[in-house]
């Protein structure tokens, strides 16, 4: 049994549009987990990221010295915003992306968040909450994909994705309708959100050793699916 730990989560709510239902969905996801919150053996902090307070970042790192170039412990960037950001986001221990799907990828304020950092991000525990019509699954893949590059710990099943189905044109303007939510109940939204949750707190209380058997085993799966899907074409 690991220490009682003080642990911080930053929930990253990635769409900047106006209107936009992600403020709806940011508080199903923080609803959903208060219990796992208070009843946890550790002490642990839920902070909500909104990337439209963050529109002044750089579309691009700046720059001669790249983001995974600069001094892990102590990075210094050329843009008065970025060295904000780097501390905003150092601060935490894990995180929760919660993205809608555009056109079958991630909204770019949450890849040019990304981007202008690295090493505030890199092994540490991501989950993933996508939403869109049918649940935002390019979205979800597509940014497991990137987190993984940059290192990120999303060897677990830490992925969860709510269809919008018919209240899609109400969440187009701003509004989450309850039977939306009625059905991500009933369909075991709440549990797969909380178990999620658990399994980041876990992966929080793992052993260097046992995080890097945890990315080889990961990488050892991928490799065994591409090539499963190489001999079925």
């Amino acid at each position: 049994m690991t220490s009682p730990k003080s642990l911080r989560i930053a929930i990253i709510i990635a769409s900047i549009r106006e209107p936009r239902v992600a403020p709806d969905v940011v508080k199903y996801v923080t609803d959903a987990v208060s219990g796992t919150l208070t009843d946890s053996e550790h002490s642990i902090t839920l902070t909500t990221i909104d990337l439209l307070d963050w529109t002044s970042l750089p579309s691009a790192p700046i720059g001669t010295l790249l983001p995974a170039h600069q001094p892990a412990d102590n990075p210094s960037y050329s843009h008065a915003v970025v060295d904000k950001w780097s501390r905003e986001i150092r601060a935490y221990d894990a995180y929760i992306f919660v993205t809608p799907q555009y056109n079958w990828s991630i909204p770019a304020p949450l890849k040019v968040g990304l981007d202008n950092l690295f090493h505030e991000w890199s092994r540490k525990p991501a989950m993933i909450v996508s939403y869109g019509s049918h649940g935002g699954d390019k979205a979800a893949a597509q940014l497991r994909q990137v987190l993984r590059g940059m290192r990120m710990l999303v060897q677990w099943e830490g992925v969860v994705m709510l269809p919008l189905g018919k209240g899609l044109e109400s969440a187009i303007k701003g509004k989450l309708e309850e039977a939306v939510v009625d059905v991500w109940n009933e369909t075991g939204k709440k549990e797969e959100l909380v178990e999620g949750l658990k399994e980041m707190v876990e992966v929080l209380g793992r052993s260097p050793e046992e995080l890097m058997k945890g990315e080889k085993e990961a990488r050892e799966r991928e490799l065994a699916k591409r090539e499963a899907l190489k001999g079925s074409s």
